[in-house]
């Protein structure tokens, strides 16, 4: 059910290269193609040099580049000055900072690492507020903005780290790497820096990788598990993390791929089954009684054009995002309901879907397109949410990567 209060959205297309004013078509953009629906504007474009990965919040984003040679890449030759030992840049970290009605560019993080080993910067980000979490091979990179800039702070060393999370001083990293023991390890920070707390590991058998992605709000932290196909949620009990609770895939029901991307906010968990061609499915779990029990299934009204439904989600209260980068219809811009007669056989389109919830029925309230749809685009293969701000972009092939960002405003 829609909502009575009537919403304006603003967007913003962030990234490095190209600017479009509003109502003008960039870079790929096919004149006349509708960014404008029920409220939803389309404003200017900015084009991205390339994305690793993502994360944003109200003022804030952070994309990793990867080891572009001329943004990031081998640049020079760099010696220890102890050790003798090579140090090279790998890996880079573009931040854009929002003042007023438009994102810009105000930084370019880089990290200067032994040339042993290849660690990548940034093949995941998290962000919170004036910090920013990179990986560095196994260990952390700890940036963070004071009155002159963003800066390294600290650098974490971590049994392995693929996954990251933070909400204030509480830092989150998972995965698992040789010796292969699946863990969360849990950081806070104090006066002198960033200090292990405490390691959550998996109560039930899990054949695969424990820890595939996790969520995090503050208080409950959720741990995905492709291979086992569970959800471990973990709820803090007086200053500690404790696992209170396993979502289980129901055998012979549910998808593939049961807890390969996973959300929090507050009483809701999301959690995505892709599933291998048109059987994804995402399912909403509440908490009732002190219990998590699911109550939803969010489908886009083009189920049958969908493939791997759920490969990229983003939640926040009553509001969802769900991407689908190997959508296959070409149709333009944004609408509330597809096209059928714009299906085609290609299945890497992309879009992403806006669901909002009322009396406990989540609606499809828009289907987000590029303007100009191009095979092999992932469209949807990046998506955020903050309480004002939706984010949605590509990282295909075609016609390079960038990145919507839509704020929502009260109507006059």
């Amino acid at each position: 059910m829609r909502s009575e209060s009537s919403l304006r959205w603003v967007s913003w297309l962030v990234g490095g290269l190209l600017l479009a004013p509003a109502g003008a078509c960039g870079d790929g953009e096919a004149p006349g193609a509708n960014m404008n629906a029920d409220g939803l504007r389309h404003e200017q474009r900015l084009q991205l040099d390339s994305v690793v990965s993502f994360a944003a919040d109200e003022s804030t984003i952070a994309v990793s580049v990867g080891s572009n040679p001329y943004r990031g890449g081998h640049l020079e030759r760099v010696f220890d000055f102890n050790t003798g030992e090579e140090l090279v840049e790998r890996g880079a970290i573009a931040v854009y900072e929002r003042e007023g009605d438009l994102w810009g560019q105000t930084a370019f993080l880089t990290h200067l690492t032994p040339a042993e080993g290849y660690p990548e910067l940034g093949r995941s980000l998290a962000l919170d507020g004036n910090t920013i979490l990179a990986t560095n091979g196994n260990n952390i990179v700890i940036f963070e903005k004071v009155d002159s800039g963003w800066s390294t702070v600290d650098e974490i060393e971590s049994a392995c780290s693929p996954v990251l999370a933070i909400r204030g001083d509480i830092a989150l990293s998972g995965g698992n790497c040789p010796p292969w023991n699946p863990s969360v390890e849990v950081f806070r920070r104090t006066v002198g820096g960033w200090a292990k707390v405490q390691e959550l590991t998996a109560s039930r058998e899990v054949p695969g990788r424990f820890v595939t992605d996790i969520a995090f709000d503050g208080k409950t932290i959720v741990v995905g598990s492709n291979g086992g196909e569970r959800v471990f949620v973990f709820e803090d009990k007086d200053g500690a993390f404790e696992e209170t609770q396993v979502l289980e895939r129901v055998p012979d029901s549910d998808p593939y791929g049961f807890g390969l991307e996973v959300e929090v906010s507050g009483d809701r968990i999301a959690v995505t089954a892709p599933g291998t061609e048109r059987d994804g499915r995402v399912f909403i779990y509440e908490r009732q009684g002190g219990a998590w029990v699911r109550t939803a299934m969010p489908d886009p009204l083009n189920f049958r054009d969908v493939i791997e439904w759920g490969s990229t989600i983003a939640l926040r209260g009553s509001r969802l995002v769900v991407g689908a980068p190997f959508e296959r219809t070409r149709q333009a811009g944004i609408n509330q309901i597809p096209d059928p007669r714009r299906t085609t056989s290609s299945p890497q389109y992309g879009a992403a879907y806006l669901f909002e919830e009322a009396n406990g029925e989540w609606e499809q309230r828009y289907y987000v397109k590029s303007a100009r749809p191009e095979r092999f685009e992932h469209f949807g293969s990046v998506v955020a949410l903050t309480d004002n701000l939706v984010f949605i972009g590509r990282t295909g092939e075609s016609g390079g990567h960038y990145v919507h960002v839509w704020t929502r405003e009260e109507s006059p």
